[in-house]
């Protein structure tokens, strides 16, 4: 499970399941959302957003 911001109503707390679809590219992350406050239900796209990196061996880069 994922907590998002919904893009219809904004509000947080929307779940959703492992990515749907994945572009490395251009770092965004596609989640089919379903909010449990509007109703929305449909896909979303998010930025990702990296807060650290680290090596195989555990070293940040």
């Amino acid at each position: 499970m994922h907590t998002e911001m919904c893009p219809r109503c904004k509000k947080k707390k929307v779940y959703m399941d492992i990515p749907s679809f994945v572009d490395v590219n251009r770092s965004e992350l596609v989640f089919y959302v379903d909010c449990i406050y509007c109703g929305f239900n449909g896909r979303a796209i998010y930025e990702i957003k990296f807060k650290e990196f680290t090596d195989i061996k555990g070293e940040k880069c």
